[in-house]
């Protein structure tokens, strides 16, 4: 018995494919905030550039004092003003 079939019964290649696919999306997001675009640009990262799981690796950590520096109006999302 499933909850989700289709997504409980995907083969690896859909689960990666799913798992991409969600990921970009939130890469995307991202980009609605000030804070993220400014360390996307400082490591001269775009969505686009992530093509693999591996990929993630060219993402940068946002660290415990990223969060304390830039709370609450650093990290806000523009779309939601």
């Amino acid at each position: 018995m499933y909850l989700h079939e289709t997504l409980e019964t995907l083969s690896r290649d859909g689960i990666e494919k799913l798992q991409m696919e969600r990921l970009r999306k939130t890469l995307h997001h991202c980009l609605n905030s000030p804070f993220y675009r400014k360390r996307f640009a400082e490591h001269q990262l775009r969505p686009e550039d992530i093509k693999t799981l591996d990929d993630l690796r060219k993402i940068p950590f946002t660290t415990k004092n990223d969060l304390r520096e830039n709370y609450p109006f650093g990290i806000r999302f523009d779309k939601f003003r």
